[in-house]
């Protein structure tokens, strides 16, 4: 990424290529960060390029404003819904942040990278698995920095998973619910109609004759 087009805070990140200078770099960091904090949705015309500087980086003091910029992006994405990621812009935050938070990072870099990835846990389906099994993994022998955030978003994590499993079984409670409300609806239409042909005609159908055609209904249809 070339450096020095227009004010858009993006390109105070820099080249992330090795040809250049950390310092050149790491002197404009602040003022990134502080603005993008601020107004997240600045980077919306240029998310391509900032993705691309996410994928290339290499240097260390660069990981942690992007780590950074990640989580201000999803929570933008998902909860103020001031930045649009598709999907495959959301799966690249999601494998930049995994990469993070499973190699030997600084602390805040992983934090920022599992906030992130729970940001979005609900738009792939193994993401809370994975982020629930990389945390409790590392959370004994990890800082109390990380241990901080890790226990906030495991606790979360479960409810989360808990309120996602009520609902899968209170749906197919429903479904078998309505499927024997259709089978009633059948058999009754069923016998109106044997009713209405037996109103002109001799001999009437009687109560016990009733039962024993819904009970021959319930047995045909299970």
């Amino acid at each position: 990424m070339k450096s020095g087009i227009g004010e858009n805070p993006v390109y105070c990140l820099g080249d992330p290529s090795p040809n250049n200078a950390t310092s050149l770099i790491s002197g404009r960091l602040m003022a990134t960060d502080i603005a993008l904090r601020k107004r997240i949705e600045l980077l919306q015309p240029d998310l391509k390029l900032f993705l691309e500087v996410l994928e290339l980086n290499k240097i260390e003091t660069v990981s942690r404003i992007l780590a950074k910029i990640c989580e201000l992006l999803t929570a933008a994405s998902i909860k103020k819904k001031t930045i649009v990621l598709n999907a495959s812009e959301q799966q690249q935050i999601i494998a930049r942040c995994f990469d993070w938070l499973i190699t030997d990072e600084k602390v805040a870099v992983k934090v920022f990278a599992m906030q992130s990835i729970y940001n979005l846990k609900d738009t792939k389906p193994w993401i809370q698995d994975e982020l629930k099994a990389q945390l409790t993994l590392q959370y004994d022998s990890s800082t109390a920095a990380f241990k901080s955030r890790a226990s906030k978003l495991l606790v979360d994590l479960v409810q989360f998973m808990n309120k996602q499993n009520d609902h899968e079984t209170l749906g197919t409670t429903a479904a078998k619910y309505l499927e024997t409300l259709q089978r009633s609806n059948e058999q009754l239409t069923k016998i109106v109609a044997t009713l209405g042909r037996q109103q002109n005609s001799t001999p009437q159908v009687s109560e016990a004759e009733i039962y024993d055609m819904i009970k021959g209904e319930k047995k045909d249809g299970g």
